[in-house]
């Protein structure tokens, strides 16, 4: 599966950019060395069997001096997740399960586009499901 999430958060007012920061891959996931000595490491667990993979961030400063204000940590605004194994000739439904809205999206699409899912405001996730339409 090697999914590398997309995240953010301000660091010092500033949102986190990745060009200021060295990027190591690690067993676990991947670190981030910003040179003020802040490290952020991104962990991932991968559950092959289910498609999916959880993931958290792990902030430590390394250095004697006091580091920024970190804030606002979220998974971005929206992305978008390519899905495998479905049918490329099915039509999916898509469920939000706190709202009950569906969507009708081929699975062409699923596979190739992905997944499209908008997370709006700060600290709030969401949980879909897709099943083949019959």
């Amino acid at each position: 599966m090697n999914v590398v999430p997309r995240f953010s958060f301000n660091y010092n007012g500033k949102p986190f950019d990745i060009s200021d920061a060295v990027v190591t891959k690690t067993e676990y996931g991947y670190l981030y060395s910003f040179r003020d000595g802040l490290r952020t490491e991104l962990r991932i667990k991968e559950y092959p069997g289910y498609n999916a993979a959880g993931w958290v961030l792990w902030f430590e400063n390394e250095s004697e001096n006091e580091s920024g204000l970190i804030s606002d940590i979220r998974d971005c605004v929206a992305s978008s997740y390519p899905l495998t194994g479905l049918d490329p000739d099915g039509v999916y439904t898509v469920t939000d399960i706190d709202t009950n809205e569906t969507r009708q999206i081929p699975g062409k699409t699923l596979i190739t586009e992905g997944l499209s899912v908008n997370i709006p405001n700060r600290r709030e996730s969401k949980v879909l499901l897709y099943k083949l339409k019959k």
